[in-house]
């Protein structure tokens, strides 16, 4: 690359042409004078070049900047003075540069060339790193033949650098400066086509300026083109301000005129801010700054201001032009940045999680925060970056470098968990987080101290370990109770049947009334062993779902009721055409139970009827607590016209051995309802009762469509 443009420049230099147009310049020596002393009072580093790029003038602002004198530029070769070589790193610049020029020339636009690294050789030998952006705008004349190049060169390196510290996205910094280069265009454009008003204008608002040349008036010109310019006179009324400052101040010029700056002052600034910019340009000398101003619909805006105060023959001022620069973007750029870095120096020094930042190698602590150094028993930050050991912290130092390789790998490690120990030797427990930047050579790490969850933990181990040592406690109860205690009540109820046959004739009428009793009582007793047995047999199961049609489940279990439904006369209505996901025989149980309560808990002369539907419902239909709104449920209903009971109790219910009537009218245990939510609750589904006494009760059930545990 940097061969050929060697190459390239070579033949460019020997093909060197005369100048397209006349370079005569018709001006007095007063002109002469007027014009140079302007050009150099401009407060950007300006340089005004002919068509084959020689260096026709330069404004002080460039030879400062860039470090040579008059002598050194004057009718020479621009790009030979600039300090390149054939050898130098920046050679695709001067390759850059020399494509913009080629391109103004051919297309007679103004262009920007942003983020150019022009290093400066200073007179000791060294080089200062300096970025620049370069605007060239060409000047035409009748012909719309290009008279000369005017390129203004704005320093950025400020901005560069602290772009580059902060890590700006590249893509950001790229986006800002092409809508810059679009609008710059844009308004190049715009001002070509008003070319002929433009220059009118120039010549009625600014009377002294017609004095000087038609040359001065179209380096007036190009400096209308790339800044924000305003006249006032000796006391600051405002006698002309170009179409850029009213497009900022979003003011007419009719509004503008004859009135001073204050009419955009923002009020950020103080008094004694603007009357040292008085003083300093009522005494002839420029004033250079950056000024806060107001437009107005009350948006603020920022300007690189510089005021020229124009002297008369007794060197006082008799008019004052500001050249500016809407610098708004950038300020706001460096603000975002500031309060970015202030931002993360604050959430890094108090944030509740201890926070550190090493080299790749883990070993280095580079950076700490309060809550980190403390955490290891450090009483400063300097104390733990001067002496922090990870092996002396670690309780398994041999983990430190298998976490370092792999993090190499991933770049990333996500809540490792690691007992560590402070300095005074007491053990504790972090979660760990570690990330590598994008150069992967810094580590920054994130431990949550997690010391109380896993004591936490450890206590609900134990717990974990009680509970399973009591369940097995308790099945072992269970099965005595449901099989060895059966086999005696089995012999009892044997005993008495013989007893009522074989000794019947022995027995008086009282004594048989008390072996009935036993009997029917034992009964009582085996069929709550038996609904015991059946509750604790209900658990989660991980298998077992069925997609079933739920009315053949219902024929099932009215078959099974065949005598209570034919002694009770008890109609039923069964509207339930849906397919359900259950468990069949444990769902059985749940429909013998409510179909079976029904027909037992009837009023008296009553013909007992039984409702039975089944439906599909969204969650998110349902108006229900618990209820799942991502889900879809299958609605179970089974309603009768009994006895009822009090809607106090409808939680009650369900629990083991409540009973709301006596045995004395009613059979049973108190369990069935239990049973039934039990195992409605392992089809992951919600059941709930509805009555009033003597207005029959209601049972709802919601089970998932498609089952949790499948």
């Amino acid at each position: 690359m940097i061969l050929h443009l060697t190459q390239q420049m070579s033949v460019y230099k020997k093909e060197k042409k005369a100048p397209i147009v006349s370079r005569t310049v018709f001006m007095s020596g007063q002109q002469k004078a007027d014009f140079r002393m302007l050009f150099n009072s401009l407060p950007c580093a300006y340089i005004a070049l002919w068509p084959d790029l020689t260096v026709i003038e330069a404004s002080g602002a460039y030879m400062a900047a860039m470090q040579v004198s008059s002598n050194e530029l004057i009718g020479k070769y621009w790009l030979d003075t600039l300090p390149f070589d054939d050898n130098n790193k920046q050679a695709d610049v001067l390759y850059n540069i020399q494509g913009a020029l080629s391109y103004i020339l051919k297309n007679k636009v103004t262009h920007l060339l942003s983020l150019q690294r022009i290093d400066i050789l200073k007179k000791d030998g060294t080089a200062e790193e300096k970025y620049w952006n370069l605007t060239s705008s060409p000047i035409l004349n009748e012909t719309n033949e290009v008279l000369y190049l005017l390129v203004k060169l704005e320093d950025v390196t400020d901005f560069a650098n602290l772009q580059k510290k902060q890590k700006l996205p590249q893509s950001d910094v790229d986006r800002e400066y092409m809508e810059m280069e679009i609008e710059i265009m844009r308004r190049s454009m715009e001002v070509q086509q008003r070319n002929e008003d433009l220059a009118k204008r120039i010549d009625e608002g600014v009377a002294q300026i017609n004095r000087i040349s038609k040359d001065v008036l179209d380096y007036k010109h190009a400096l209308e083109v790339s800044s924000i310019i305003s006249v006032t006179d000796s006391e600051g009324k405002i006698e002309y301000v170009n179409q850029f400052f009213c497009d900022v101040s979003q003011y007419s010029l009719d509004e503008l005129k004859h009135k001073d700056h204050r009419i955009v002052n923002s009020g950020y600034h103080s008094k004694e801010f603007f009357r040292k910019l008085w003083v300093t340009i009522k005494s002839g000398e420029v004033w250079k700054g950056e000024i806060k101003n107001r437009a107005k619909d009350g948006s603020l805006y920022w300007l690189d201001t510089t005021i020229v105060p124009f002297l008369n023959a007794e060197g006082e001022p008799y008019k004052f032009l500001s050249i500016h620069k809407d610098i708004t973007k950038r300020k706001q750029a460096f603000d975002k940045i500031k309060t970015s870095e202030a931002n993360y120096k604050d959430l890094f020094e108090n944030s509740a999680v201890s926070i550190f930042i090493n080299d790749a190698s883990g070993t280095k602590p580079l950076a700490v925060n309060s809550v980190g150094a403390k955490t290891f028993g450090y009483k400063t930050k300097r104390e733990f970056i001067e002496n922090f050991n990870g092996e002396q912290h670690y309780m398994n130092p041999l983990e430190i470098q298998k976490n370092i390789e792999l993090l190499q790998q991933t770049g990333e490690l996500t809540n490792e968990v690691q007992e560590m120990k402070r300095l005074n030797g007491e053990r504790f427990w972090v979660s760990a987080n570690v990330k590598l930047n994008s150069e992967k050579n810094l580590m920054y790490t994130f431990l949550i101290d997690i010391t109380k969850q896993m004591q936490l933990k450890a206590e609900v181990d134990m717990k974990v370990k009680e509970l399973e040592s009591k369940n097995k406690e308790l099945e072992v109860f269970n099965y005595i109770s449901t099989h060895d205690l059966q086999e005696p009540l089995r012999k009892i109820q044997n005993f008495i049947s013989v007893m009522l046959v074989d000794e019947k004739a022995y027995l008086s009428k009282q004594g048989k009334e008390y072996l009935k009793s036993c009997y029917e009582t034992s009964n009582r007793m085996r069929n709550l062993l038996n609904d015991l047995l059946m509750y604790s047999k209900v658990k989660n199961p991980s298998q077992g779902f069925e997609k079933i049609e739920f009315q053949e489940l219902v024929k099932q279990v009215i078959k099974e009721l065949k005598q209570e439904i034919k002694q009770t006369k008890a109609t039923l209505n069964l509207d339930a055409a849906c397919k359900i996901n259950v468990i069949p025989f444990q769902f059985r149980q749940v429909l013998h139970n409510l179909i079976g309560n029904a027909l037992k808990f009837i009023k008296p002369g009553v013909v007992p009827h039984i409702t039975i539907t089944c439906s599909v419902v969204k969650g998110s239909k349902l108006k229900i607590p618990k209820v799942q709104t991502a889900l879809t449920y299958t609605h179970i209903s089974v309603a009768d016209n009994g006895i009822g009971f009090d809607p106090r109790y409808r939680e009650r219910i369900f629990e083991v051995f409540q009973r709301l009537y006596t045995s004395e009218y009613y059979e049973g245990t108190g369990i069935g309802l239990a049973i039934c939510k039990r195992i409605v609750e392992n089809h992951n589904g919600l059941i709930f009762a509805s009555s009033k006494p003597g207005k029959g009760a209601k049972f709802d059930i919601y089970i998932p469509v498609y089952n949790l545990s499948t």
